[in-house]
């Protein structure tokens, strides 16, 4: 396989607020979680509470995050000097250098599983306490309702009570009656200076099943 070109890599950096998707997981130690693997920067902050599965369609991004990680375990700088033109640049370097962080990080990379696939058609045995979702509803494709509604009963059935969903877009699961699936905090994202790329995030927990 030939080497990486970073050209062909559409994200080096999040474009989110890292701050605010682990604190709106409310995540701790102990805690699972399946995300969108992307630039890995959300992978990442995550695998400081617990083990991750990444997932993306994308084989650049996935090539991407494994370099990434090959560079923390090194003990070598992860975020490449081509990202630093990145708007959101220093706010994920300001995260990653919070003292302490990047330590326990690197001891947990090695447990981020990533795979190449559609998270629509991911089937997965594994029990996630939290879950990110970034532009999976209807950002690059047309999706239904029907789907969403499918596809936010298989994250339910793989979610034990009180687990938390982060959905990132401008659409969420509101309107579609999910079953054990609540909305309970919403916020703006202000990264970015283009409005047109302005969204925010939805919060939702995971009620008894039983109810």
């Amino acid at each position: 396989m030939k080497p990486l070109d970073l050209d062909d890599v559409e994200y080096l950096v999040t474009l989110e607020d890292l701050d605010k998707i682990v604190q709106g997981l409310e995540m701790r130690p102990g805690l699972d979680s399946l995300a969108i693997c992307g630039s890995g920067d959300v992978p990442f902050a995550l695998a400081e509470f617990g083990n991750v599965l990444a997932v993306d369609k994308d084989l650049y991004q996935i090539r991407y995050f494994q370099m990434r990680r090959d560079l923390l375990l090194a003990e070598k700088d992860f975020l490449p000097l081509a990202a630093v033109q990145s708007e959101n640049y220093s706010h994920v370097q300001r995260y990653f250098s919070d003292p302490g962080r990047l330590d326990v990080i690197r001891r947990n990379a090695s447990q981020i599983q990533v795979r190449r696939r559609d998270l629509f058609k991911l089937i997965s045995l594994q029990i996630f306490h939290r879950i990110y979702l970034s532009n999976i509803l209807g950002f690059s494709r047309n999706i239904s309702d029907r789907e969403k509604f499918n596809f936010a009963n298989r994250l339910v059935d793989r979610m034990p009570f009180g687990g938390v969903i982060c959905l990132a877009g401008r659409e969420n699961f509101e309107g579609l009656n999910v079953k054990g699936l609540s909305l309970v905090d919403q916020r703006k994202l202000l990264v970015h200076t283009d409005c047109a790329f302005n969204f925010g995030y939805f919060f939702y927990r995971v009620a008894p099943k039983n109810l």
